[in-house]
């Protein structure tokens, strides 16, 4: 489940003297998969309409989505100001959309940590991908509002769902970023 933000800007009505600011909008696609986006703009309403407008073109369709929750079709679906907390697929200024590069080394292109010491969260690094897990249901009973299902607390893995959404996550800020450009990953 996708997170939400804690606190939304309201609509503004657009004024000579409004400025631009950032704000995030949530795209969904299909049943299941969103991914957040920046744009500039000057109120929600306008960031919104500008990531239609890029989705009615095709311009935005090499975003990678996540497992979420969401309606069919790739659209806006939510929308807030920015704040620092907030990780995008990409920035939309003026209309273009500007994709991320991967770094060229194993630096946190958020904080600058290199990975040389482990952080107070542990370790250095973490591998993230997405892959399909699954439980079974030992029951499901009860009645009324004390309905439950009883779900077996082993997860295993579905082997012939790939992983999805490779990426890094620093230790030491805790943001995600993608596997540098050049660095091959082997598992031992």
């Amino acid at each position: 489940m996708p997170r939400k933000p804690p606190t939304r800007s309201s609509p503004a009505i657009t004024t000579a003297e409004d400025t631009e600011r950032t704000f995030v909008v949530r795209i969904a696609h299909d049943l299941s998969e969103y991914v957040d986006v920046a744009v500039v703009a000057t109120d929600r309403g306008a960031a919104e309409q500008i990531v239609a407008d890029l989705l009615h073109d095709s311009k935005l369709d090499n975003l990678k989505y996540e497992l979420g929750d969401s309606q069919d079709g790739p659209h806006t679906c939510d929308s807030w100001e920015m704040d620092e907390a907030d990780q995008v697929a990409c920035t939309i200024k003026n209309g273009t959309p500007v994709f991320p590069q991967p770094p060229d080394a194993l630096l946190c292109p958020h904080c600058g940590y290199d990975g040389t010491t482990a952080t107070e969260h542990g370790g250095t690094f973490r591998y993230l991908s997405d892959q399909t897990i699954w439980r079974e249901v030992v029951d499901a009973s009860g009645s009324g509002d004390d309905r439950k299902i009883l779900i077996d607390g082993k997860a295993e893995q579905y082997d012939e769902d790939e992983e999805r959404n490779e990426r890094l996550e620093c230790r030491n800020c805790l943001k995600e970023f993608p596997i540098p450009t050049g660095l091959e990953t082997d598992f031992n």
